[in-house]
C-alpha cells in the first residue's frame, strides 16, 4: 500500500485488528500527518503505534467510534461525522471526521484513512463557500471536481462547454469517460502517484470529446 505523506495533509492510518466486534477499543494509530500531530499538540511520531482512544474526547467516545468505523468497514465507504478529539494539553478540540477504508486488507487488521479538520476550519471554509462556488461557475478555466472513488460530483459551465458533455451526464459518471485512449497505464500511474505525494499533478494529456473529437488540455488535478 502507498499513501500520500504529504506535509499538508491533516490525516491519520489507522489499524483496527481483527475480529471487529468493537472495532474502536483495538484500532491503533500507525501514521499521523505532521500537521495533524500539530492540530493535536503533539510532534511527529508521538502518536505512532498509540491506541486511537489516546486522542478521542468523553462523552462516551468509543461507542461512537465502534458505530462510525462499524459503518465504514461494513459499507466500504467513507463515513463523515462531528465528534470531539483530546489534545495533548487535555483539551478537547471539536473537530469533523472523515473515515475511509484503504483497500489492502490482511488477516490480522484493517487500515482506515482519517481525514481531520477542526470545525473552526470547516467554518472560515463554510462561510466563504459561496464566493467560492461564484467564481467557479464563472471561470474561464474548466473545473471538475470528483470524490475519493473517482465520481464527478461538481463540474462547472466552461468543463461542459469544453467536453460537449451536459451537467447531467457527468455528474455521477467517472472521469475516464474523457480518456483518449492515448495515455497509458503506467502515464495514469505515474500521474496518481505524484498526486498522492504532493497532493497535485500538472502536465498535459490528450482528451476526447463527446462528438469523438480530441483536444489537449494543460491540466492541474489537486487533492481537496
Amino acid at each position: 500500500m502507498h499513501l500520500t505523506t504529504s506535509q499538508g495533509f491533516n490525516f491519520a492510518i489507522v489499524a483496527v485488528r481483527h475480529p471487529l466486534d468493537s472495532p474502536a477499543d483495538t484500532a491503533t494509530i500507525k501514521y499521523l500527518t505532521p500537521t495533524a500531530a500539530s492540530l493535536l499538540g503533539y510532534t511527529p511520531n508521538d502518536l505512532d503505534n498509540q491506541p486511537l482512544r489516546a486522542i478521542l474526547a468523553a462523552p462516551r467516545p468509543l461507542e461512537l467510534w465502534n458505530v462510525k468505523i462499524s459503518a465504514v468497514l461494513r459499507s466500504r465507504k467513507s463515513h463523515s461525522f462531528a465528534c470531539q478529539l483530546l489534545k495533548r494539553n487535555g483539551q478537547p478540540l471539536p473537530a469533523y471526521v472523515t473515515l475511509s477504508p484503504v483497500q489492502d486488507e490482511n488477516a490480522d487488521s484493517t487500515e482506515l484513512v482519517l481525514l481531520l479538520q477542526s470545525k473552526d476550519a470547516r467554518q472560515k471554509y463554510q462561510d466563504n463557500l459561496p464566493i467560492m462556488q461564484m467564481a467557479v461557475e464563472q471561470s474561464a478555466s474548466a473545473v471538475m471536481i470528483a470524490d475519493a472513488h473517482g465520481t464527478i460530483e461538481y463540474v462547472n459551465p466552461k468543463f461542459t462547454e469544453l467536453t460537449g458533455y451536459s451537467r447531467d451526464e457527468l455528474l455521477g459518471s467517472n472521469p475516464r469517460i474523457l480518456r483518449s485512449g492515448d495515455t497509458t497505464p503506467e502515464q495514469y500511474q505515474a500521474m496518481f502517484e505524484l498526486l498522492y505525494e504532493t497532493g497535485e499533478w500538472r502536465g498535459e494529456i490528450k482528451n476526447k470529446k463527446k462528438n469523438g473529437e480530441f483536444y489537449w488540455a494543460y491540466e492541474c488535478i489537486s487533492a481537496i
